[in-house]
């Protein structure tokens, strides 16, 4: 190792403290979005849309930033990168009145400059030693939930734009620990001189820019049958096309860098991430009324998880077989977290009489289900990162390759959550509530048995308040089997994926033994 490349404590901190800020800032801050969605009279494909807006401009600067090469030193680029980031999530914590429009493009200003950091901090650190960040990519994402909801929760009421300021905070700690440890102060004025605009990546914004409208109102304006959402679609067909048409050659390759199965991987499992992170924010806030402290709780397996993954991969630094295994351990928790959901007496009609019962499985319930999805996204990640190859600038790219994939994975979960929750719920709640000749029947025997019930307890409107109950019996069930359903297909999809990792021909290789094994 040369000396430039042996970090100081300080450089080594001032590196940490600028991921810390990213990650946490990348999977923290929705967490935060139930009282803002209430606050704004925003629905979840409205809120969740400033998330989407986020992860897509990470995508965005993670790949200017791995195109960029040698014309961004990591210096200058950690430092721009954790400016936007400080700024865009100060206007998000302050601008509380301000329209969606104006909101998302602040999460976008941060969300490239977060991309920025993720390539170039690690560098910092010292060429040799860089790989030793890779677990914050793993660990980071799982426990800011918790560390933003502690904000949230110690900022006033549990007022929602404590989140927001948070992260400025963060990012402006770590902007002021990178300026103070990578180079003298004056440097910085040399800025404009390192840093092109990338204009090769302005029909890729326009793009994501489309999908990211596709995702979030696709549903709501009835897909195809809207205009804006046909020329969103076309926008999106065009801006990718030319893109990968003029995308500079620094991009990886990931039929060189990476196997298909690494691809595959890792593009699953940051989708099962972000989603599990995301919906527990939906089902604490709007089904269970949970605060923003007890929905953190419900994040935290997954915390204990992935920690537990890193101290697997610690113990078992060149076994190949995490890809696999950590796609089982996913279904497995998605399995067991689909039966103790059907399994809940939602159904039984008196229990919504009672004063102390749950409409829902809670943090006890879910605690082990929790923890296997947490554990197996972590091992499968740590499986994916073992397929690229050996040689160490492909090394390199092909887990920035992963990277991208991950938080790609991640944005499009969002999406999708926003859409089961809009279309699952109206889907389930039809389903519960038709006035069918097998519904009916049911819906009158029920109605029937809380009302004597309530009669006899002493209710002066004892019809009225059956009915009441009925509804929200019925609201009840339909979020379960949402949820239930969530769980079902992310258990059969892990399944397939695993199945898919040892038929493919030429695959089992890859996902059974690390690269270092097979040269």
């Amino acid at each position: 190792m040369n000396e430039s490349d042996r970090p100081s404590a300080w450089k080594t901190a001032a590196v940490i403290s600028a991921m810390t800020a990213v990650w946490i800032t990348t999977a923290g801050h929705t967490m935060n979005f139930r009282e803002m969605e209430a606050a704004r009279g925003w629905i979840a494909s409205e809120g969740y849309s400033l998330h989407t807006a986020y992860l897509l401009s990470v995508v965005l600067g993670l790949l200017y930033g791995y195109s960029s090469g040698p014309k961004n030193e990591p210096f200058n680029a950690t430092v721009a990168g954790l400016f936007l980031l400080a700024t865009g999530s100060l206007v998000n914590g302050t601008q509380l009145t301000a329209p969606l429009p104006l909101l998302a493009a602040s999460r976008a200003v941060a969300g490239f400059g977060g991309g920025m950091v993720l390539v170039k901090a690690p560098a910092l650190h010292g060429a040799a030693r860089a790989n030793s960040l890779a677990w914050a990519g793993i660990v980071l994402p799982s426990i800011a939930p918790l560390l933003v909801a502690v904000a949230t929760f110690h900022y006033g009421w549990s007022n929602w734009e404590g989140a927001f300021l948070f992260e400025f905070v963060l990012a402006a700690a770590g902007l002021c620990l990178v300026m103070a440890a990578g180079k003298p102060f004056q440097q910085v004025s040399t800025l404009h001189r390192n840093i092109t605009f990338p204009w090769w990546m302005l029909p890729l914004v326009a793009a994501m820019a489309a999908g990211w409208y596709v995702l979030h109102w696709g549903q709501l304006e009835g897909w195809i049958d809207s205009a804006n959402i046909q020329m969103a679609f076309l926008l999106f067909a065009l801006g990718s096309a030319f893109s990968i048409g003029v995308a500079p050659a620094g991009l990886p390759d990931w039929r060189k860098v990476a196997p298909t199965a690494a691809v595959l991987v890792a593009l699953f499992a940051g989708f099962t991430q972000y989603f599990n992170v995301s919906d527990m924010g939906v089902y604490g806030g709007l089904f269970v009324n949970f605060g923003v402290w007890e929905r953190a709780l419900l994040v935290w397996p997954i915390s204990c998880g992935a920690a537990m993954a890193v101290v697997v991969a610690r113990f078992y630094p060149k076994a190949g077989w995490f890809a696999i295994t950590g796609l089982l351990f996913i279904a497995a928790g998605m399995g067991l977290a689909h039966e103790r959901t059907m399994d809940w007496p939602y159904w039984r009609i008196l229990n919504q009489v009672e004063f102390n019962w749950f409409p829902a499985p809670q943090v006890r319930e879910l605690w082990m289900p929790r923890f296997l999805m947490g554990l197996g996204t972590g091992l499968a990640f740590v499986g994916a990162q073992r397929m690229v190859p050996v040689d160490p600038d492909d090394a390199a790219r092909g887990r920035h390759l992963l990277t991208v994939v991950q938080i790609l994975g991640g944005a499009l979960s969002i999406g999708a959550l926003c859409l089961c929750l809009t279309r699952g719920y109206q889907n389930q709640y039809s389903f519960v509530a038709e006035k069918g000749f097998i519904q009916e029947t049911a819906v009158r025997e029920y109605t029937g048995i809380v009302r004597r019930a309530l009669s006899e307890s002493g209710f002066q409107n004892a019809t009225h308040a059956a009915d009441t109950v009925a509804h929200r019996a019925i609201s009840y069930e339909a979020n379960n089997l949402v949820f239930a359903n969530l769980y079902g297909w992310f258990a059969a999809s892990a399944v397939t994926m695993a199945v898919i990792m040892v038929i493919i021909p030429g695959r089992k290789k890859d996902c059974f033994f690390s690269r270092d094994q097979q040269s």
